[in-house]
């Protein structure tokens, strides 16, 4: 799960509608590394925030799960890695 360190809504209209820009960073600095970027109409807005609210404690859950998961990726594609590293040193010695 990636630390947020900036979540900006920026409301936006055009031609009589209204849209709104979901804005997710690690940077606390605007536009920097911007992990995610949605745009949602008002009820839709409306409606995420209320899904976020009633389901919170299973979409904490399910990113602990993501977590885990891709620590589990990673380590294995690490493991993967150093063995590649040692079948070229060892084609590289023979």
């Amino acid at each position: 799960m990636v630390d947020l360190e900036r979540l900006e809504v920026e409301r936006i209209e055009r031609n009589k509608y209204r849209f709104y820009r979901v804005l997710a960073s690690e940077d606390k600095q605007a536009g920097r590394s911007i992990v995610d970027a949605h745009l949602f109409a008002p009820g839709e807005l409306l409606e995420l925030a209320a899904y976020v609210e009633q389901n919170r404690a299973q979409l904490e859950q399910e990113a602990q799960e993501d977590e885990a998961r891709d620590a589990r990726a990673w380590s294995e594609d690490m493991k993967d890695l150093e063995q590649i590293k040692r079948e070229w040193r060892e084609y590289g010695e023979g």
